[in-house]
Parts: C-alpha cells; sequence; structure tokens
C-alpha cells in the first residue's frame, strides 16, 4: 500500500468517526436538551446551530477524501464483516443525502424546528389550520427529495422501506390485512365490563418518576450509564451505550406513565447493551428502528402486560403509592388489558394500538397518491376513527395534531410499529423455545435472563447486522406475523370470552 493510500485510509477512519460524533453525541445531546431544557427565547438560535452541524455532516459525508476512501474499501477483494458493515450503513446514509442540494437540506432541517413549534402552538389552541401550510411544506420537501433521488414515482414506498429496512411495503401491506382480517372483529367483539375501568389517578410527577426508575432498574437498566427524565413526549436517546437519555411522559392516570417508560426503558436497554468496541466504526447504533420498537414492545406488553407481571407492578406501584393498596391483583390485571375507547394512540390499549397506526398509515399514502387534500385531513381522519375503533372524532388535537412524526418529517415511519409488534412476536417465540416461558421469568423475577439473552443475540451486535440479517440468524425465519396473530388472538378472545371468526 503507497504512503498517499494510507493517508486516504486515515483520512477516511477520522472522517467516520467525526460522522458519528456528530450523529450519535451532538444530535443526542442537543435534541435531548431542546426537549427538556431548552428556553422558548433560545429556539431562533438553536435552529441556526443544528443547522450548521448538520450542513457539516452533510459536506463530510459527501466530501472527495470520504467518497476516496469509501470506494477504495468498497474495491477491496476480500473485506472483513466490519468492513462490510460500514459499506452497509454509509451507503444508505450516502445515497440518502449525496443527490440533496446541501443548502435545501438545511432549509427543510430549519423548517422542521419551526414546524414543531408550531404543531405545539395547534395542539394547545385545538387548531389544525395553525399548522397546515408547514406541514404540507414538509411533505412537499420529502416528494422533492424524492425527484432528486429519481424516485417519484414510488416516494411513499421508498420512505416506508427506508425506515422498515428494506421490508417492502407489499410484505407490510399483506400484514396488515391479517391484522384486520384476524384481530379487527375481536376489537369490534368486546364488551366494556364496569370492573375494568380502574384509574388510578395521580398529580405527583415526582413519586411518578420514582417509581420509573424502581421499575427501570428492575429490568436491568444501569444508571451508571443513563438517566431518565419527564418531558412532553416519551423517547429514547442514545449518545453512545455509556450515555443513554430516556424521556418518559406521565398524566394524570398512573398506568399512562408506567407504560410509557416500560416501553422507553426496552429502547434504553437495547441501547446500552451495544458493545463499545463497535464505536469509532459507525456501528455503535440499533441497525433499525423496528428493532428498537420490537424490544420496546416486548417489555411494554409481551412483559408488562403479562398476567405475572401484574403482580409484580401492582406490589411495585403499592410501594411508592400506598393509597392503592386495596387494589386486587385479578382487578388490576383486567385494567392492565383492558380494551377501551381512547383516540389517543400513546394511550390506546394493545389491541386497538395497531388500528390507531393502519388508519395513520392510510392517511398519509393517500396525501401522497393524491386522493386525500390537507384540508380534508380532519374529516378523513374522522371517518377512520370511526371504522376502525368505533370513537366519534371531535378534537383536532385528538386526531391530525396527535403525533409529533409528520411534522417532524417521519413520514412513511408508522408502518414500522407494526412490523416491530410481528418481530416481537418472532423473538419471544424463539426465547421461549431457547429458554423458559415468560411467565416462569416473571414469577421469579429473573428479568435479567431475558436481557442478557436479547443482549447476547441481538443487542451487543448493533449495526453490524442488518435488520434482515438478525431476524434469520436468531429465528431463522423472515418476518412473519404468525407469532404475533396467535398470542393478541389467544389472550384476547380468553380475556372477553369472545367466539368470533376471521372475517
Amino acid at each position: 500500500m503507497g504512503m498517499e493510500a494510507e493517508k486516504r485510509e486515515s483520512k477516511f477512519q477520522k472522517i467516520l468517526k467525526e460522522l458519528e460524533y456528530i450523529k450519535y453525541t451532538l444530535n443526542g445531546l442537543m435534541t435531548w436538551d431542546n426537549l427538556i431544557n431548552l428556553p422558548n427565547g433560545a429556539i431562533e438560535y438553536r435552529k441556526k446551530v443544528m443547522n450548521y452541524f448538520v450542513q457539516d455532516y452533510y459536506k463530510k459525508i459527501c466530501s472527495i477524501e470520504f467518497r476516496r476512501g469509501f470506494q477504495k474499501l468498497e474495491n477491496k477483494s476480500e473485506k472483513s464483516e466490519i468492513e462490510r458493515a460500514i459499506l452497509r450503513n454509509i451507503r444508505k446514509e450516502y445515497e440518502h443525502m449525496q443527490k440533496i442540494p446541501v443548502e435545501e437540506y438545511g432549509r427543510y432541517v430549519e423548517l422542521l424546528t419551526e414546524v414543531e413549534e408550531e404543531w405545539k402552538k395547534a395542539r394547545e389552541l385545538d387548531d389544525y389550520s395553525k399548522v397546515k401550510k408547514g406541514l404540507e411544506e414538509v411533505f412537499s420537501c420529502l416528494k422533492s427529495f424524492a425527484k432528486y433521488r429519481g424516485e417519484e414515482s414510488r416516494t411513499y414506498e421508498t420512505l416506508v422501506e427506508y425506515y422498515t429496512e428494506n421490508i417492502t411495503l407489499e410484505r407490510v401491506e399483506d400484514a396488515i390485512s391479517e391484522m384486520k382480517k384476524e384481530l379487527l372483529p375481536i376489537l369490534q367483539s368486546v364488551k366494556l365490563r364496569a370492573e375494568e375501568s380502574l384509574k388510578l389517578k395521580v398529580q405527583d410527577e415526582n413519586r411518578q418518576l420514582i417509581l420509573s426508575k424502581e421499575l427501570m432498574s428492575l429490568l436491568g437498566f444501569d444508571f451508571n450509564f443513563g438517566r431518565v427524565d419527564i418531558g412532553e413526549y416519551p423517547t429514547t436517546l442514545s449518545n453512545t451505550p455509556n450515555d443513554v437519555r430516556v424521556i418518559t411522559s406521565f398524566k394524570d392516570n398512573l398506568l399512562t406513565g408506567v407504560y410509557n417508560t416500560l416501553h422507553e426503558c426496552g429502547k434504553g436497554l437495547y441501547e446500552q447493551g451495544i458493545d463499545r468496541e463497535l464505536l469509532g466504526n459507525y456501528l455503535g447504533e440499533i441497525p433499525s428502528q423496528v428493532l428498537n420498537e420490537a424490544i420496546a414492545k416486548i417489555y411494554e406488553n409481551r412483559i408488562g402486560r403479562n398476567k405475572k407481571f401484574s403482580a409484580v407492578l401492582l406490589e411495585e406501584i403499592q410501594k411508592v403509592f400506598p393509597e392503592f393498596q386495596n387494589i386486587e391483583e385479578e382487578e388490576f390485571y383486567r385494567a392492565i388489558n383492558r380494551v377501551d375507547k381512547n383516540p389517543v394512540r400513546i394511550e390506546s390499549n394493545e389491541l386497538s394500538y395497531n388500528f390507531h397506526i393502519i388508519l395513520r398509515y392510510e392517511l398519509e399514502k393517500e396525501i401522497f397518491q393524491g386522493s386525500l387534500k390537507f384540508e380534508e385531513l380532519f374529516e378523513r381522519s374522522q371517518e377512520k376513527y370511526r371504522k376502525y375503533l368505533g370513537i366519534e372524532l371531535t378534537k383536532e388535537g385528538d386526531g391530525v395534531l396527535q403525533d409529533v412524526h409528520w411534522v417532524s418529517g417521519y413520514i412513511g415511519f408508522f408502518p414500522i410499529y407494526i412490523v416491530a409488534d410481528i418481530i416481537a412476536g418472532q423473538l419471544i417465540n424463539q426465547f421461549e423455545k431457547e429458554e423458559s416461558k415468560l411467565e416462569e421469568i416473571i414469577e421469579k423475577r429473573e428479568f435479567s435472563r431475558l436481557k442478557t439473552w436479547l443482549t447476547e443475540r441481538v443487542f451487543k451486535y448493533g449495526s453490524l447486522y442488518s435488520l434482515e440479517e438478525i431476524l434469520l440468524r436468531v429465528t431463522g425465519e423472515e418476518i412473519n406475523p404468525k407469532y404475533y396473530i396467535e398470542y393478541m388472538t389467544s389472550k384476547y378472545k380468553s380475556l372477553y370470552n369472545i367466539k368470533c371468526k376471521a372475517i
């Protein structure tokens, strides 16, 4: 290898680390600060700072030195496992960005910050018109980006497949059809019982945070390498596996906060479980939002709503909130699995949740297809809420203004929640084959067994392997909705004594 080639390789590795610093830590810290600490008066300057780092990242990944190093690595006849993974991850990022003019992409980042602020005001006023124009601009920008990449004929499909890691839109739609066929009749057959409307009303956020920390510690979250804070919207931000920031959100119903925390705890465990040796190679991150969400669904639902865990959870709640000492275990189990008609997606029950997702998926798809105009969005939302959930939607804040996804540019993201539930079902099926039934480890409080299994089979690899590779390595299957549908059908038919057949 000549001296010039060595310098180029060294420059490529140096830029790779700089990209990692910006993408992981700078972005993570600024986003966390925006959500937790940033004063309203600092927003305008922060937009400029974020735009600067986005453009810096863009320039680095599109630089001649980086392209040369990338090309050299790509041309190697024999590549290591790590080198193949670096190429795969950079190729995805590079191809997604390099055809878009840097100034235009910087303006898009500024636009998102502006529209997110408009969205917050629109939610406060329950007035969609305050954000409609900005939302149209976000969709328009994504359509323009698709043209630069030569994908305008299948813009929406490309957006979905970017987030689902090339699980095709066709396969997602097949899964949605199965859910409509098997699970919608169950949802529509549920008859609510009065005793299931248990509400654990609380106003004390300090005690809710104490409970959140206790639950996260119980499940294996290491507070030496992470923290949890209270925010308006639950999320998890990883600066590195050594610095994982969980944000949970509380309402006046204690259980809403509990399940927000369990969901984000799953993501936090994943981030903390990534092998630190992968840092510096652009591989020390989750390989897929789908897989991240699948782990979150395991901790929120497969553990969090399990009958054995309901006893554990009730005990932990009663330690921090002694005013709930009189609640019985069976009453509590039915309450945490209650199928109610809640218009709020993140507060909805396990059975209803994916129908919230399906209607959002259908709305954004119709916008891209041109069959739905932005001024018709709330009215069409009302129709779909009525069709799938039996809910008469009256407030715009409970419909088109509910989620931050669209105003943050995450269009095409909603289907990952469906795929995540499917993959969670596959992972739990495999865990129970290899290790033990979930009920057994929960009853013994051996949560470390699940965490260890997931770390060894999934977490530690970061993005060394793709979603598809991990799924095949762990389960021997591609995406398969069978296990998720069997779990949901068995659980809710039994819980509500339902005899209905599939559509």
